[in-house]
């Protein structure tokens, strides 16, 4: 029964990994820069506004161990 539960949380979570890292390849998603820090959500967003390219947020690179994210707009 434990098992049966592990696997299930283990499918998910890779499933939900899956459409993270290729949400980058993704015909609704244009990176256009990496972000500076933690905190860069804000100036990402305008620069994509500035570009014409709808809403900016940071998302993480995947699959990565690291902080680093790249600034991605909504096309």
């Amino acid at each position: 029964m434990a098992s049966r539960k592990l696997f299930t949380v283990f499918a998910i979570v890779m499933m939900m990994f899956y459409f993270a890292s290729s949400a980058k390849g993704d015909m609704f998603m244009e990176c256009i820069r990496p972000c500076v820090d933690a905190f860069d959500d804000d100036s990402c967003y305008d620069d994509c506004v500035r570009a014409n390219k709808g809403a900016g947020f940071c998302y993480p690179k995947l699959p990565s161990v690291t902080n680093e994210k790249d600034c991605c707009c909504n096309n």
